[in-house]
C-alpha cells in the first residue's frame, strides 16, 4: 500500500477577456515518520505527516484553511491544522502536522487520518480539496502474566488424598510474559 494520497478539485472556468481564469487546488499528504519498533505506534509517540498544497490553476487563492479528520481512539476528530493567507498561481506549499498518539488511539489498533483545505478566488468561488486517508497501525504493549500453583506436600494419612485436619502447602510463581 502506499502512503501517498491526493486530491484534486477543479472549478468551473471562468471566461474573461482574452481566455478562461480557472481555480485548481490540490492536497497531499504523506507519512513523514515511522514507529519506533518499526512496526505499530504506541502511546506518546508522535506520527508525523507531510502535506503539500499546490495550486495548479491561473488564479491566485485567497484565505485557505487546512482541516484535519482524525479517526482514533477518542472518535472522529476534526480539527484546523493550518491556514495560509495566499497561494498564489503555481505556487507548492508544504508544512508537517504532528499527532501524539494517546492511550486511546493505541487501544484502538490504527490512526487514520486525512486532510483537506478550503479557498477562494478573486471572483469569490470557494474550493475545496480533500487528499486520501492514511492508516497507520497503533498498539498498546500486551501486558501478561503467567500464575502456576503447584502442591509441595503430599497427604500423611492417605497416598491419594487429604483427610480433615491435614494442611495443604502450595507454591505459587507469577511470571511476567508482557513486553514491558
Amino acid at each position: 500500500s502506499s502512503d501517498k494520497y491526493t486530491g484534486r478539485v477543479t472549478a468551473a472556468p471562468v471566461e474573461v477577456p482574452g481566455g478562461f481564469d480557472e481555480g485548481i487546488l490540490d492536497i497531499s499528504q504523506t507519512l513523514a515518520s515511522a514507529p519506533a519498533n518499526g512496526q505499530y505506534y504506541v502511546q506518546g509517540e508522535q506520527v508525523v505527516y507531510q502535506i503539500v498544497m499546490e495550486n495548479k490553476g491561473n488564479l491566485d487563492l485567497f484565505g485557505i484553511d487546512v482541516n484535519g479528520r482524525m479517526l482514533g481512539g477518542t472518535g472522529t476528530i476534526n480539527s484546523e491544522i493550518h491556514t495560509l493567507d495566499v497561494l498564489k498561481k503555481g505556487e507548492v506549499y508544504e508544512f508537517t502536522y504532528t499527532h501524539t498518539v494517546t492511550d486511546g488511539d493505541a487501544a484502538f489498533g490504527s490512526i487514520t487520518n486525512e486532510v483537506s483545505a478550503t479557498a477562494g478566488d478573486q471572483y469569490g468561488f470557494r474550493y475545496n480539496a480533500k487528499s486520501g486517508s492514511i492508516k497507520v497501525p497503533t498498539n498498546t504493549p500486551i501486558y501478561s502474566v503467567k500464575v502456576a500453583t503447584d502442591l509441595v506436600n503430599h497427604p500423611k494419612f492417605h497416598p491419594d488424598f487429604f483427610i480433615e485436619d491435614e494442611t495443604l502447602q502450595f507454591e505459587t510463581v507469577v511470571t511476567n510474559q508482557s513486553d514491558m
